[in-house]
C-alpha cells in the first residue's frame, strides 16, 4: 500500500520541475526621455585664470643709411681776394702774387742787389669771406718753393711766417701771411688752403 504513494509524490516532482525551469526576461532599463527643450546648463569655472603669455614685441630696426663722406678740395682765390700791404718805405723790392691754378697761390718778395734795403709785406688772403653750405677749413699749407733764394730761407735775411691762420672746422678762411727779403734775396711761398663739406654742394 506504501509504494503508490512514492510514485505519486514522484510524478508531482516532475511535473513541478518545468514550472520551476521557467525564467523572466529581464527588463531593460532605458534613460529617461529628456523634456523638449531642456539643455543641462554648465556651470563656470571661478577658479583662477592663467592669462597667455605676452610676446616681447620685437624692435623695429631702421636701416642706417650709410654716410656719405665729405668732399674736400682746394679753395680758390679769386681776383681782389689777395691783399698786398707793404710795411717798409719803396724800395727797389718787387712783390708777385702768381697762382698757376686756382686753387695753387705764390706769394713772392724780390729785391734787387741796390738799393741796399729789403722789403716786408703782408699778404692777406680771402679777407671777409665766410665759407657756406656748411663748408669748414680743414689744413692750411704755407711753405717755401725752389723760387726763393736762399733755400732754405735763413730767417734773418729771408723769412716768412703765418700771421693770421684760419681756425680748423670754422668757416673763415682768412690767412696772413708776412713775407720779408733783404737785399740780393727772393722770397717765395706756396700757399694753400683745403676745406672739407658736404659733396654736391660749393663752399661759396
Amino acid at each position: 500500500m506504501m509504494r503508490p504513494c512514492r510514485l505519486t509524490l514522484a510524478a508531482a516532482a516532475l511535473v513541478a520541475l518545468p514550472a520551476l525551469g521557467q525564467f523572466k526576461t529581464p527588463v531593460p532599463i532605458v534613460s529617461p526621455t529628456p523634456l523638449p527643450g531642456f539643455q543641462p546648463k554648465e556651470f563656470p569655472n571661478h577658479g583662477p585664470k592663467e592669462l597667455p603669455p605676452t610676446r616681447t614685441p620685437v624692435p623695429t630696426r631702421t636701416p642706417t643709411p650709410t654716410p656719405v663722406p665729405p668732399d674736400v678740395r682746394n679753395l680758390d682765390a679769386r681776383p681782389g681776394e689777395i691783399v698786398v700791404k707793404k710795411q717798409s718805405a719803396p724800395s727797389g723790392c718787387t712783390t708777385k702774387v702768381e697762382t698757376p691754378s686756382p686753387t695753387q697761390t705764390f706769394v713772392q718778395i724780390q729785391c734787387p742787389l741796390a738799393p741796399p734795403t729789403g722789403l716786408k709785406a703782408d699778404f692777406e688772403f680771402w679777407k671777409g669771406l665766410r665759407l657756406k653750405n656748411g663748408w669748414k677749413v680743414s689744413f692750411l699749407k704755407a711753405d717755401w718753393s725752389g723760387a726763393s733764394n736762399p733755400q732754405p730761407p735763413d730767417n734773418n735775411h729771408t723769412g716768412f711766417r703765418v700771421s693770421t691762420a684760419p681756425v680748423v672746422d670754422s668757416d673763415n678762411p682768412e690767412t696772413t701771411l708776412h713775407l720779408f727779403a733783404t737785399p740780393g734775396l727772393t722770397i717765395n711761398v706756396e700757399v694753400v688752403l683745403t676745406v672739407k663739406g658736404p659733396a654736391g654742394t660749393s663752399p661759396r
